[in-house]
């Protein structure tokens, strides 16, 4: 029979063929969970890419929908601001038309002559302001990135050739306070865009409020080499809870069928990518006529010099 010495030795040969077949089943077991855990990190991958895509293709279309949105509007504003313009073309051409269908436009009478005269320069001043809009409208839409000097003043009254009417109609007074000579070297369109944006939010606070006086200040002037911007209502402040959140994209403190909550958000990226400056917003208040006033004061800087 087998000694107790051969006994051992088969017990030890057996424990390692069992150690070994165990480690085989070990290691073939890591791999395929290495392979599984492979696989699952590249698909991980490509889900997260696609993510990421998706999100930045939302993100796009929520932009282009905001700008059509505040194009829409200024669209809006454009045709208020024409219909009295293109009134007084009207009612000048109808009158003269009927003087000439009645045979009483006598040209050689200097009374007539005058009043002719007159009316003619008014057509064409009036025909001048409506071509001037449509240049501004067509600066601001065009988006074009070109590096130009231009005056301060010069991009305010653009914007006011555009929006002035939808702010008399709400009876909001802008107060300039403008050092009338910055010159800039900068990207126009962003500018503009910007400070539109801010307009029309200052206008949307002011709408729904119930005040005596609707006061938008804009005060624009430089330090060293940059140029200080400021814009503020009266129209009581963001709340204090989400005043740091108002240029994050999606936030908005409008109903959502009124837009996406972008309008702030390109704003910041416009100023902080494009032009190399800074935006920010407090609450804070001011004197106007002797009388204190309280609300939302957004600060923009630029470089004099991109």
């Amino acid at each position: 029979g087998l000694s107790i010495a051969g006994i051992i030795i088969l017990l030890f040969l057996y424990r390692a063929w069992i150690l070994k077949d165990q480690n085989k089943k070990l290691q073939l077991e890591v791999l395929k969970r290495t392979k599984e855990l492979r696989e699952l990190n590249e698909h991980l991958e490509e889900r997260i890419k696609a993510e990421v895509e998706r999100a930045k293709q939302i993100e796009k279309q929520l932009y282009e929908n905001e700008k059509l949105a505040s194009l829409g509007e200024m669209i809006g504003n454009i045709a208020h601001q024409w219909r009295q313009p293109l009134s007084v073309i009207s009612s000048i051409s109808t009158g003269i038309l009927a003087q000439v269908e009645c045979g009483i436009l006598d040209l050689s009478q200097e009374n007539n002559y005058k009043d002719f005269k007159k009316n003619m320069e008014n057509i064409y001043q009036t025909t001048q302001y409506l071509s001037k809009t449509i240049d501004d409208f067509r600066d601001l839409v065009k988006g074009d990135l070109i590096l130009e000097t231009f005056k301060i003043k010069n991009i305010l009254e653009n914007i006011l050739n555009i929006e002035k009417l939808a702010f008399q109609n709400l009876d909001i007074e802008l107060i300039q306070q403008i050092d009338k000579d910055i010159t800039l070297t900068s990207y126009k369109n962003p500018i503009m865009q910007s400070l539109i944006n801010i307009l029309n939010n200052a206008k949307d606070i002011l709408k729904n409020k119930s005040l005596d006086i609707k006061l938008i200040l804009i005060n624009i002037k430089t330090k060293q080499d940059q140029v200080h911007i400021t814009i503020q209502d009266n129209g009581g402040g963001i709340p204090d809870d989400i005043i740091h959140k108002v240029f994050e994209p999606y936030f908005t403190t409008k109903h959502k069928s009124q837009g996406t909550g972008l309008g702030l958000s390109m704003v910041y990226n416009m100023i902080t990518n494009t032009l190399n400056g800074k935006v920010s917003v407090i609450n804070s208040s001011f004197y106007y006529h002797g009388k204190k006033y309280y609300g939302a004061k957004f600060h923009i800087i630029i470089p004099l010099k991109l």
